[in-house]
């Protein structure tokens, strides 16, 4: 059996930070609005206000106990583990492929 590499895991990526969860949403936003060239402000929204805010959620008291669960969330949720990529998953993936 031949199993591919994920997409975060074939850019290098080790853990979902907070500026992953930031992007995501800016991104999916403009997916979902009706614009269909991409705009820094669009009417009473500001993908770059919005990017900020999120980031000043999870970076402001880097121990709050909502951010840290939301980001053990994704982690487990992309890379099986809530810190991230293990090295244990490194060396099964490089078996693998």
């Amino acid at each position: 059996m031949v199993s591919q590499k994920s997409i975060p895991v074939k850019n290098g990526m080790q853990r979902v930070t907070s500026r992953h969860i930031a992007y995501a949403v800016v991104q999916a936003r403009f997916a979902l609005s009706i614009s269909d060239t991409w705009n820094y402000d669009d009417d009473d929204f500001s993908d770059a206000e919005s990017y900020l805010e999120i980031l000043d959620y999870f970076e402001d008291d880097p121990k709050d106990e909502r951010a840290v669960h939301l980001l053990e969330g994704w982690n487990k949720k992309v890379f099986g583990h809530p810190q991230g990529r293990q090295d244990s998953a490194i060396v099964k993936e490089t078996l693998i492929t």
